[in-house]
């Protein structure tokens, strides 16, 4: 192809070497993805209603996002979006756009939705995106509509507007209807004035206070020259406004004010650190006035005179309990730390919601010294609200110095005579506090005499002291076997990754307790929870001893041990011995070996159970194989769960266990079984067996 070079092309050729090179700055964000999308949702959105799909207008919201940097393509987007506003759309569409508007809007959209303004139907849409469109133009729409509207309700949204505009030229308009008759629209422009927070807003306002004729009103005027200057001084960077906002607050403060008014008055006062503020605070927190009361106290979380907050922690007692209660908790926010003396005083009050905001309180406050009140407190609570706040308190208590006063107290609890359910506490709390220093001295207190210290020691130690402590554990178990110290080396033992390793000490420790019967048994039973192959042959060993507590210790072992190594000796204890007891539990754990066994054939575990059946001790232990077998699913399972059926015995047992293969079987497979699914679905009285077979026959 043959390019013409004539000047026009030659320079949009250059144009577009210098913008690759980066030295010509153009504004290159794309109109919109294309000119033809834009159209099509525009198209859409015409059609668009409250009960139709919202996809067109959010696609358009989206491609709109998409040029919020790209302020040409913004300005042809509302040059469309004002043209569908002027047509004949729902108010659905009306409002879309408005919305759109209040993002997007300029000076152009001003002609258009100052029509709408004027008009009762669309004036709310219309006011939501003036709203936000800068510019004194938008206010003078607002306020010539507001002079020409006859309506009320659409008057009144227009004075909203132009408070929330902050608006400075409407200063005057409004003034000029806060002092009219009509009560609902005057209170609205004082409002608007309050939100205005200018000096000209602020001085028309305590004008008004002065001279208005209407007593009704005093109140919303106060209000809004308080919110007034509030804004002002956040608008002030110059604080040169700061002077006559005090004097005003100081006249509001005074007494015969409403009191919720004097309270806003007291915060601005201190807020703008106000010359007499502890002198203000000293008489507030003692007012008779509720509101008053509660506002200074609000004020003293973050109050930084200490000597102002230290008197007035000193009268705390004089307080209703409502405002003790106030009270405490500001103390406890606030950074001085001010105040533990006097709210360890109220510990004892009969108001169940002072105390429990004594513990609240220590909790954030107290150091090492409030220990033993919260462990007294959690201890000897009979409430259960009581008792949580005492013990979260105690949990929360900063600092590692609290940590070791806990430990201290944990180790002369003997000592000291210290309360045993205090102790139990303080154990807890080494557990909630995660104490890492704790499991030295927790391992000497679970040697206590002291049954319940012992008891909750060892607890704790089961979340602080792991495998690294093995060796404690073991020495533990040695000095003071019990139920307690096996189920807690079980389980940390049983946080050994490698299962071989698990019983190496207490292996190592066995041999030397030749004479120590009662460790020895402790030590049995413990390793067969545990499962470590090491200790297989000490158990057949032990269970061919001649000395009878021994041998029962190894033979209990065995039937919890959780691999398959003793499935043989179960069997053959189950089929001979001649000791009821020791049969039915060697029953029992050959019955579960079997289910649990990892890798073995379906079919002969099956055929093992059946087997089981027949030799089964009573007919408790022929229910636990139909349950069993009722965990394979073959036909040869639901055929020997089948013809037990005829057992009113054990019918209800083999029912479920026929649903339950059948559950498993494949759909090819289960319409075999519709027969007798039905006939378990007519008989059985068991509702939730009757709606599994429903859901099989379906």
């Amino acid at each position: 192809n043959h390019l013409t070079w004539n000047r026009p092309v030659l320079g949009h050729y250059l144009a577009g070497i210098q913008y690759a090179m980066g030295d010509l700055k153009v504004d290159d964000v794309p109109l919109v993805e294309s000119t033809g999308k834009l159209d099509a949702f525009i198209a859409q959105l015409r059609q668009y209603d409250w009960d139709k799909s919202r996809a067109a207008p959010a696609q358009l919201h989206t491609l709109i996002e998409k040029q919020y940097g790209n302020p040409g393509a913004l300005k042809a987007i509302e040059a469309k979006l004002l043209g569908v506003l002027e047509s004949n759309v729902s108010m659905a569409v009306k409002d879309f756009i408005c919305r759109e508007l209040s993002v997007i809007g300029t000076e152009q959209s001003l002609p258009v939705l100052a029509e709408m303004l004027a008009d009762e139907k669309t004036t709310n849409i219309a006011r939501y995106a003036l709203e936000n469109i800068p510019g004194n133009a938008v206010d003078e729409i607002l306020i010539q509509t507001l002079a020409e509207s006859g309506d009320k309700e659409t008057k009144i949204g227009i004075i909203t507007s132009l408070g929330i505009r902050q608006s400075a030229i409407a200063v005057t308009p409004l003034t000029a209807l806060a002092k009219g008759d009509d009560d609902d629209i005057a209170r609205a422009a004082i409002s608007a004035m309050g939100m205005t927070g200018s000096v000209a807003a602020a001085d028309a306002l305590e004008s008004l206070i002065k001279s208005s004729k209407y007593s009704s009103r005093k109140v919303p005027q106060q209000d809004a020259l308080l919110g007034c200057y509030s804004r002002l001084l956040k608008n002030d960077g110059s604080g040169g406004n700061l002077e006559k906002a005090r004097r005003v607050y100081e006249k509001l403060y005074a007494e015969g004010n409403p009191p919720l008014i004097r309270a806003a008055a007291l915060r601005q006062l201190i807020q703008t650190h106000y010359a007499d503020s502890g002198k203000l605070l000293l008489a507030a927190v003692q007012d008779e006035n509720a509101a008053i009361q509660t506002a200074a106290i609000g004020l003293l979380s973050d109050f930084d005179d200490e000597q102002i907050l230290k008197t007035i922690a000193a009268d705390m007692s004089d307080l209703s309990d409502s405002a003790k209660v106030q009270l405490m908790a500001a103390l406890a926010e606030n950074p001085q730390k001010i105040g533990t003396e006097q709210i360890l005083k109220q510990k004892d009050s009969p108001n169940k919601a002072v105390r429990l905001e004594v513990c609240r309180s220590l909790g954030k406050l107290g150091d090492a010294s409030v220990i033993k009140v919260l462990a007294v407190a959690a201890a000897t609570a009979q409430d259960r609200q009581l008792r949580e706040a005492a013990q979260t308190a105690l949990y929360q208590l900063p600092g590692k110095e609290v940590d070791a006063a806990i430990l201290r107290k944990i180790s002369t609890a003997d000592k000291t005579a210290l309360d045993e359910n205090e102790t139990a506490e303080l154990i807890r709390a080494t557990v909630q506090r995660q104490i890492t220093e704790a499991p030295e001295v927790l391992f000497r207190v679970a040697m206590s005499s002291r049954r319940r210290v012992a008891s909750e020691a060892v607890r704790a130690l089961q979340s602080l002291a792991g495998p690294d402590y093995m060796e404690e554990w073991v020495s533990l178990l040695i000095s003071k076997p019990n139920k307690n110290t096996e189920n807690a080396i079980i389980v940390v033992a049983q946080k050994i990754s490698e299962p071989d390793s698990r019983a190496d000490i207490l292996m190592d420790k066995y041999a030397s307790m030749a004479d120590n019967e009662k460790v020895k048994i402790s030590m049995l039973r413990v390793m067969g929870k545990l499962g470590d192959e090491d200790t297989v042959l000490l158990l057949r060993k032990e269970y061919a001893s001649l000395n009878e507590n021994i041998k029962t210790a190894a033979f209990r072992a065995m039937t919890d041990w959780p691999g398959d190594d003793f499935i043989n000796e179960m069997k053959t204890i189950a089929q001979k011995s001649k000791d009821n007891k020791t049969r039915i539990l060697a029953f029992r754990a050959y019955v579960r070996i079997l289910t649990e066994a990892a890798g073995q054939n379906r079919e002969v575990v099956v055929g093992e159970l059946i087997e089981a059946f027949e030799m089964a001790p009573r007919p408790d232990e022929k229910k636990i194989v139909i349950g069993a077998v009722g965990g394979f699913a073959s036909e040869e399972s639901l055929v020997f769960v089948t013809k037990i059926m005829d057992n009113p015995e054990l019918r209800t047992e083999a029912e479920v266990s026929v649903v339950s293969i059948c559950e498993k079987l494949p759909k090819s497979e289960l319409a075999a079984a519709r027969s007798l699914l039905e006939k378990i679905n007519k008989t059985t009285t068991n509702e939730g067996l009757k709606k599994r077979t429903e859901q099989l026959l379906k």
